[in-house]
């Protein structure tokens, strides 16, 4: 239900935010006429407290303009967000029910954008780290509900091999120790790449990782390469043209199953091409129940395999 007074708009609103009427509100809104030509909009629950502060383009409240804060019914602040045209741009923070920070981060063109903040209930930092265009970059730190320190990890864009061939990573594939990256031992380099965040029906995390390993031998091929790792994993390869009719633009590709640590029947696709003495090769091992966008971005890992150097 609506009701007016010069420039001055009040609604009332049901717990889903559907209008009702007066005497059934769960929230009620005053929408005005601003200095700037916007239209202001408070909302309030019915015990009093506000629920939300911003202003719109239009009364019409299609538009979100500049800052917007939001409150639980104790006072507390939820959220704080900036709109340009309504997209959320600029500031972004959001708070726990008991008021401490939950997030703390910066939008552009409403993708997370640089430093930003993540934080246990208590206020205790969680992780800390970079996007850019909504996705991690760089070196992410994590701690414990006490605040200590407990692990980092590196969201690698391009990964450069110690013999020198070049990939190209998507976001969310994360080298898991860079202490350890482009280590090589007797002529051999393996580096251990994993990819965050993909989720079965169960709400399980899925795992995908891919061991990038470059051989500078003489002696060695790509195919002999592969036929080496199949063995020592103890099982049979098989040469392949396509996975699931993928396509990848490489010399060699094999694909064979394993047993995983817990007794899982694991997929293993390997991948190895030669320029003069220097051999790459990419090891994926994943859950078979594959995740489609993460068997789209292993193309992409592949085919951008570039051995010009």
């Amino acid at each position: 239900m609506q009701s007016y007074a010069q420039d001055t708009i009040y609604t009332y609103s049901d717990s889903e935010w559907n209008e009702c009427a007066k005497e059934d509100y769960f929230y009620y809104g005053k929408t005005f006429k601003t200095d700037n030509n916007l239209w202001g909009q408070l909302d309030y629950f019915k015990n009093g407290q506000l629920q939300m502060i911003g202003a719109h383009e239009t009364a019409e409240q299609k538009v979100k303009q500049g800052l917007f804060i939001y409150f639980d019914e104790n006072g507390d602040t939820t959220g704080i967000y900036n709109y340009v045209d309504n997209v959320k741009e600029g500031k972004y923070v959001t708070f726990f029910d008991n008021g401490n920070r939950d997030i703390e981060t910066t939008l552009a063109d409403g993708l997370q954008e640089g430093l930003t903040n993540y934080y246990h209930e208590n206020g205790k930092l969680s992780s800390t780290g970079d996007f850019s265009k909504g996705s991690r970059i760089g070196e992410w730190k994590y701690y414990d509900k006490s605040g200590e320190y407990i692990s980092n990890e590196h969201f690698i864009q391009e990964y450069t091999a110690p013999c020198g061939y070049q990939l190209k990573l998507p976001a969310r594939w994360i080298h898991s120790s860079k202490d350890e990256y482009g280590k090589t031992v007797q002529g051999i380099s393996i580096d251990r790449i994993f990819r965050k965040g993909v989720r079965d029906n169960d709400s399980n995390e899925q795992f995908y990782a891919l061991d990038a390993i470059c051989f500078d031998e003489r002696n060695l091929t790509p195919e002999s390469v592969c036929k080496n790792m199949a063995k020592m994993e103890g099982a049979k390869m098989k040469k392949v043209k396509s996975y699931k009719k993928l396509k990848f633009q490489v010399d060699e590709f094999y694909a064979y199953t394993k047993k995983g640590d817990n007794g899982e029947t694991l997929q293993v696709l390997l991948f190895a091409e030669a320029k003069g003495k220097d051999i790459a090769q990419l090891k994926f091992t994943f859950d078979r129940a594959v995740d489609p966008e993460a068997l789209s971005e292993m193309v992409e890992i592949v085919n951008s395999l570039s051995m010009d150097y």
